[in-house]
């Protein structure tokens, strides 16, 4: 068993499951995943990155792939964005509060995981809770609708109230007007302040307040199905059919990102792998996923913008070769969902057998939050 640290609060581990529906490019049914319904749900995950909050940052690049595979569930699918933003580091600039837009709100997953995996600590800035906010709320993009789930999770250390140029607590009460939640992350360490400022910023601004005191006690279980479904999850990346150089590079870091998570362990990778398999992982520089969504028809796509060995095939030919890679998706798919509810029930095995109390861990904590806003808009999430 291992233990994992701050920031898995944020993330939850949930199943996801496959379903059938038809390709619009041929029209033919296979075991694929259902596309997104477009309900929004947008999501700014704030870390402070100054030197003290070394040791968490590995927890966040360790379950980035969780919250994927727990919003999963949610019904009607979501179309879920994730904005990822720093803050506290000397590294960022001084006129911006020390903060940083990572990347914006985006469904491109392994662009957030690329960006996690650069973060690093610095020394020297002062971690501004105010203004890693005031970031959030004023230059990201976020869905207009009164029925998406808006969440903005800010991880720290230090009085939330210190920014001598902007009122965090008159922001909370802006961001219930512009239909946003503000989940504060209070991780105490010897000899800091406590964690009041950041707890009345929560509830003003309709959120939830968690204090982690070092080492965060929620404990995932290694299981006998990671190795296997880490390696289902690299193979899914063969299926995959760039468009142009974008897409060249984007797939390249795909694979990239698969290392990244195997790097930290297999217990990553596994749910990096779950979370790939999940209607909510969608690539725009992929044919395949272009053609499913309805977003392209392959008689109008650019020929100088496919691969080679497409280039040099017929329109039948390549017909048939895009219907294989979404038949392999497919398989690979329902395969990844199989182990991956194995895996579930294992962990939940190890815990009841070493009677951990899994209710009262903070990722647990979390998720009942996340649920019950988005609840409030109208998801449902079956139970697992």
């Amino acid at each position: 068993m291992r233990k994992l640290w701050a920031y898995e609060i944020l993330f939850g581990v949930l199943a996801l499951s496959g379903a059938l529906h038809s390709s619009p490019a041929f029209g033919t049914e296979r075991s694929v995943v259902p596309e997104a319904d477009g309900a929004a749900i947008d999501v700014a995950i704030c870390l402070d990155t100054s030197n003290s909050m070394d040791d968490v940052l590995d927890a966040a690049r360790l379950n980035l792939w969780e919250i994927v595979n727990d919003l999963a569930t949610a019904q009607p699918t979501p179309r879920l964005r994730v904005a990822l933003l720093s803050y506290g580091n000397s590294a960022n600039e001084r006129s911006a509060g020390w903060v940083r837009v990572e990347t914006p709100l985006t469904e491109d997953l392994d662009l957030v995981s690329k960006r996690l995996f650069e973060l690093t600590t610095s020394t020297g800035a002062d971690e501004y809770v105010g203004r890693v906010l005031q970031t959030a709320l004023e230059r990201l993009d976020w869905a207009d609708s009164n029925e998406a789930m808006k969440l903005v999770f800010i991880g720290g250390n230090e009085a939330a109230d210190k920014d001598p140029l902007v009122d965090v607590f008159d922001l909370s009460r802006e961001a219930i007007g512009r239909g946003v939640a503000i989940n504060m992350i209070y991780f105490r360490a010897a000899g800091h302040i406590d964690a009041s400022t950041w707890e009345e910023v929560a509830r003003l601004g309709d959120g939830h307040f968690a204090v982690i005191e070092g080492r965060d006690d929620s404990v995932i279980a290694p299981t006998p199905f990671d190795r296997e479904l880490a390696e289902l999850g690299s193979q899914m990346n063969e299926t995959y059919i760039p468009l142009g150089e974008a897409g060249r590079e984007a797939h390249q870091n795909q694979a990239s990102q698969d290392q990244n998570a195997l790097s930290l362990d297999l217990a990553a990778a596994a749910a990096r792998a779950e979370a790939k398999a999940s209607p909510l992982y969608t690539c725009a520089w992929d044919l395949v996923d272009a053609l499913e969504t309805g977003r392209m028809t392959l008689p109008k796509v650019d020929e100088s913008e496919l691969p080679e060995l497409l280039q040099q095939m017929t329109l039948e030919e390549r017909e048939a070769y895009v219907e294989d890679m979404i038949y392999r998706r497919g398989e690979l798919r329902l395969r990844i969902a199989e182990l991956s509810e194995k895996r579930r029930q294992y962990v939940a095995e190890q815990i009841e057998a070493q009677g951990l109390d899994e209710s009262r861990s903070f990722d647990s904590v979390v998720r009942r939050a996340v649920r019950e806003k988005a609840e409030e808009k109208g998801f449902y999430f079956p139970e697992s």
